[in-house]
């Protein structure tokens, strides 16, 4: 029988969330994976905003909270559009959002609809008791507009941070967690939404002070417990 990694394991029960936004993914694959969400112990299951009420429904009596994503995948869609999903999200009872920041905003210089943006989300977010991770995509843009970026994101009252939307490799995002927690200090939590194909790179994730690492197939969780997932 594989041995299990005890820190790992530990870690798993209260801080993995399922990430289902690859476009193969349908209605079929995010309840079946609610379900193994469900029996595996998550801390949440993200979802594709169509299909919400089904993971809602889906997770319904655990302890795993949906989430879901606005503004998916670069940020880029108007104030408007971002609260109109999150007020529907929230109604049909989602409990964790992944809101995309508008990496343009900072590109122009406009700080302050930059904030607006988050500000909205992150105050819909709190009447409704949900928690927010603010997605900021660091490859875009150059060390001193992420420091702004994180600086003005350390200010709303979000929960998480992530350096990506997760469309790349969990070790491509590994180079700006350092830069995000010497900015953010502890006021905000460090967030992983790359994918992650092994264990190895799950463990350095951890060390480097993710609070909440995202699986985009939570089949692997098994690996990256017991000694297989090397």
């Amino acid at each position: 029988m594989p041995k299990e990694n005890p820190a790992v394991a530990n870690l798993s029960k209260a801080s993995i969330e399922a990430n289902l936004l690859a476009p193969k993914i349908a209605e079929k694959e995010t309840i079946e994976a609610c379900e193994m969400a469900k029996s595996l112990g998550f801390a949440a299951v993200c979802v594709k905003p169509c299909y919400v009420h089904q993971a809602v429904i889906a997770l319904r009596g655990s302890d795993i909270k949906p989430a879901t994503v606005i503004g998916f995948p670069f940020g880029d869609q108007s104030k408007a559009v971002k609260v109109a999903g999150t007020k529907r999200a929230l109604t049909e009872g989602i409990l964790e959002l992944n809101l995309v920041a508008n990496t343009a905003y900072l590109l122009d210089g406009k700080y302050d609809l930059f904030e607006d943006d988050i500000r909205a989300i992150c105050c819909l977010a709190r009447m409704n008791y949900a928690l927010v991770n603010i997605i900021l995509n660091c490859k875009y843009l150059p060390d001193d507009l992420i420091v702004n970026g994180v600086k003005i994101i350390a200010e709303t009252e979000a929960h998480w941070i992530s350096p990506s939307s997760g469309l790349g490799k969990a070790e491509d995002d590994e180079v700006y967690f350092s830069l995000l927690k010497q900015t953010l200090g502890e006021s905000i939590k460090l967030k992983s939404m790359g994918k992650v194909k092994n264990r190895e790179t799950y463990i350095r994730l951890q060390e480097l002070g993710c609070d909440r690492i995202a699986l985009d197939n939570p089949g692997t969780y098994q690996n990256f417990v017991t000694d297989e997932g090397r």
